[in-house]
């Protein structure tokens, strides 16, 4: 018998859902962050483009 190679877990930053995976309301949640981020010249939410 062989075992599969699996990560524990995944890396910092990367939760494996994409945009077009999300619900309505995580969407929103996201282009909000992505408003606040470009508003505020990337102080707030530095590491949004990882997300």
């Amino acid at each position: 018998m062989t075992q599969q190679h699996r990560p524990a877990e995944a890396p910092a930053g990367e939760t494996g859902v994409r945009f077009t995976q999300m619900s309505p309301r995580d969407k929103l949640k996201h282009v909000c962050k992505i408003f606040i981020f470009f508003l505020t010249f990337g102080f707030v939410f530095p590491g949004i483009f990882s997300d």
